[in-house]
């Protein structure tokens, strides 16, 4: 699953600060973080679920919020890869999730994107 990115990403620990949660279609649920949005998708990571494989191009329901958004910002997603690996000394699950709709980040993420240019 190669996929190019016509947008750029943001490799940044602000972007730490929003949590984003995803459940799959039976209502199974999982908690982690952003770990680099665009307007296209995300990576999230999910901490303790490095051994956790999903299903290939599998459609998730998610949402980011945090302290710094006024609400959450609900999404839906195609899994376009997925890789296990270690993010602050503890075993994670990446997934790279590609939008289903367009999304317009919420300001304090635009922020974010613009903090991590400088």
């Amino acid at each position: 699953m190669i996929q190019q990115r016509n947008k750029p990403r943001v490799y940044t620990n602000e972007m730490n600060h929003f949590t984003v949660r995803l459940s799959e279609a039976d209502g199974t649920e999982f908690t982690g973080y952003v770990g680099d949005i665009s307007e296209e998708g995300l990576c999230a990571i999910l901490p303790g679920e490095a051994g956790r494989e999903f299903a290939a191009e599998v459609v998730l329901k998610g949402e980011i919020g945090g302290s710094y958004l006024p609400e959450n910002m609900s999404f839906s997603a195609r899994l376009v890869w997925q890789a296990a690996g270690e993010e602050r000394g503890e075993t994670v699950r990446l997934l790279g999730l590609q939008f289903q709709d367009k999304v317009d980040l919420p300001d304090q993420v635009i922020a974010a994107l613009m903090v991590s240019d400088e």
